[in-house]
């Protein structure tokens, strides 16, 4: 959003525009990627093969991304943006929905996902200290144009290095032999999706996380900007923000495996309104509150990197016990096509509510328009959160609930599960 309204030159609400056709356009590829990557036979099994073919056009995509062409303006620009923006969001669905469905094939164990969920989301999250720490650095040192670009670039770089890295190092095992089989179509497999309460219910959830992660993490450089005119600590604030899950995983999946996934993801929430409430009372103007606030804000949302990938492929056998149809990777397409709905319909929400306070593209904002600002993100990434909450609320599984459907699905197989 910052990219496309301050270096493109977009109003907010073309801006919007283009990342909800976005995630329009993810709505569409990503169940279809991950229906075909579960039915994806090769020497390097199901799905390690998109980690190898996708990472060379992914890496290219990055830079498109970024790249403002000189000779074009006005709609020949928009249309560049849009085109670059589907460009990448193919080549990110081809590589994602496959690495993320690699975590059901490595153990059907509840505790062990939560660990290996945990050990998953704190490399990611190092690699956003990372680049985050790199952009504060670009966009303080150049021009936003060049530093966007060579962001890019960078990412580009380090994303081929990691996913040939991945699938050298990664050894998948096949389907157990004993496992149900696919749907046959796609239109089985949304069909058994549906009857499948545990992942309904998670998959709601998430989709409000996403609004609330979008509506705090996409105007952090706006309220730096407008209400505080720091930019430098706005910078320093995401840098912070992409630090703080490196602390609070390791916590959170602890509080996992101590009290049960359902607790912990509602007691993350609790712990993103508290933060949302502390955002909108404060009038002080110090920035030093802020990056308390946006830190206690991420503190929340970080359960959720945890929580979620470790509690879905739980609904992978429970929609097996349930319907008698195993859905893999399309259960993570799905789920993810419906975050990047929710991320592309928010950041059109966003962009029209950014123009309906009357933000403008760079500097001090008029004192309304920082209270409408203030209360945007609080309010609506708040509401999303108790949403979710609720919904969690009414989750069919916890851990002895899991063991006793192995063991049921165990016994339908006629074999003993190790």
């Amino acid at each position: 959003m910052i990219f496309y309204v301050q270096v493109v030159g977009l109003s907010p609400s073309v801006a919007g525009f283009v990342i909800m056709a976005g995630g329009i356009w993810d709505a569409v590829t990503d169940p279809i990627m991950g229906y075909l990557a579960e039915r994806t036979r090769s020497k390097w099994g199901a799905y390690r093969p998109y980690l190898l073919f996708g990472a060379i056009p992914l890496a290219l995509s990055f830079v498109i991304l970024f790249w403002i062409p000189p000779t074009l303006e006005g709609n020949a620009l928009y249309a560049f943006v849009l085109v670059a923006l589907l460009f990448f969001k193919t080549c990110y669905t081809v590589v994602s929905i496959p690495y993320s469905t690699l975590g059901a094939r490595m153990t059907s164990d509840t505790h062990e996902r939560t660990r290996l969920m945990g050990v998953r989301m704190m490399a990611g999250f190092m690699g956003g200290v990372t680049i985050t720490g790199l952009a504060a650095f670009f966009r303080n040192t150049m021009a936003d144009k060049e530093a966007f670009f060579l962001l890019g670039l960078t990412c580009a770089f380090i994303s081929v290095a990691v996913l040939y890295f991945c699938f050298k190092q990664t050894a998948t095992a096949a389907p157990r032999p004993d496992n149900a089989p696919p749907a046959r179509n796609i239109i089985d497999a949304l069909s058994t999706l549906l009857r499948n309460r545990a992942f309904v219910l998670i998959f709601l959830a998430i989709a409000c996380v996403a609004v609330a992660n979008n509506f705090v993490n996409s105007t952090v450089l706006f309220y730096f900007d407008g209400a505080l005119s720091d930019r430098t600590a706005g910078n320093t604030a995401l840098f912070f923000m992409a630090a703080t899950p490196l602390v609070t995983i390791p916590i959170w999946s602890m509080i996992a495996l101590r009290f049960d996934k359902k607790p912990s993801w509602i007691l993350g929430s609790v712990v993103f309104i508290f933060g949302a409430l502390m955002l909108y009372f404060d009038r002080s103007g110090s920035v030093t509150n802020a990056f308390i606030i946006y830190i206690t804000l991420n503190f929340g949302l970080s359960a959720y990197a945890v929580l979620f990938w470790s509690m879905l492929p739980d609904t992978i056998e429970y929609g097996e016990h349930v319907t008698g149809v195993r859905n893999e990777s399309t259960i993570i397409g799905v789920v993810s096509s419906g975050q990047k709905v929710s991320l592309a319909i928010s950041a059109q929400i966003l962009g029209l509510l950014l123009e309906k306070i009357g933000y403008i593209g760079e500097g001090v904002q008029s004192p309304t328009t920082v209270e409408g600002l203030r209360l945007i993100i609080s309010g609506v990434s708040g509401t999303a959160l108790v949403v979710s909450a609720v919904l969690i609320a009414f989750y069919p599984i916890n851990s002895s609930k899991h063991r006793e459907i192995l063991e049921a699905l165990d016994l339908r197989h006629g074999q003993k599960r190790d």
